[in-house]
């Protein structure tokens, strides 16, 4: 689901009204430069969280066999023979708090599935929003996947074919140094200015140019 107006209730601790209006003005300043066409997608996650829960119930579970907790409930407090039932339903309990965590669902992703599923999930979302139908074949995405705290940069063919993908590394650095200090939106309007400077190089607007795609930042779970 993309949002356009409304902010959903996840990204709001993050942006606000006013700061979607400087994300925007920043597009619209960059795309002055450039025939390129400037896309930034927020999304809340890339990743398969299923397991989460079920290794952190595990993890409860085994920790509560370790340090023997029904054998010290049955010595402090009462001795009752439904102590195994009461401890699962406790650990089901904790596991379904804990896993809630994005710090938790985090740790319980291997940076290898991070990485190559945020690739993935931006891959995909390029061909979702018609970034390849631009006449130029300029567009640009820049794609932020806020559990992981991983960002990626997609370029189209033209682009692509003459800046490596090494040219958007400052970019990346950018936003993630943005979400560090709190303020994903200057991070994101400092990634904007830089696309807009390294795309003006190579594809300064030309006479007549068409603004293919909205100046929108977009957010989609």
């Amino acid at each position: 689901m993309t949002f356009n107006g409304e902010i959903p209730k996840w990204i709001a601790p993050y942006i606000d009204q006013a700061k979607i209006k400087e994300i925007e003005t920043a597009i619209v300043r960059a795309e002055k430069k450039t025939s390129g066409e400037i896309v930034p997608l927020v999304v809340k996650s890339s990743s398969a969280i299923g397991h989460v829960p079920i290794i952190t119930f595990s993890a409860i579970f085994i920790a509560m066999l370790i340090f023997s907790l029904e054998h010290f409930q049955r010595s402090h407090i009462f001795d009752m023979a439904y102590w195994p039932v009461v401890n699962v339903l406790l650990a089901v309990l904790m596991a379904f708090v804990i896993s809630r965590f994005e710090f938790v669902q985090r740790t319980l992703i291997s940076e290898d599935d991070r990485q190559a599923q945020v690739k993935l999930r931006a891959e995909l979302e390029f061909y979702r929003l018609g970034m390849t139908k631009t006449a130029g074949s300029t567009g640009i995405l820049v794609f932020v996947s806020l559990l992981e705290r991983r960002i990626e940069v997609m370029a189209d063919q033209s682009i692509a074919s003459k800046l490596p993908a090494e040219t958007w590394t400052g970019v990346v650095e950018q936003v993630l140094s943005g979400i560090r200090q709190g303020d994903l939106a200057k991070g994101l309007c400092n990634a904007i200015d830089t696309c807009g400077t390294i795309l003006a190089d190579n594809f300064p607007i030309a006479p007549g140019d068409q603004n293919e795609l909205r100046d929108h930042i977009l957010f989609k779970i």
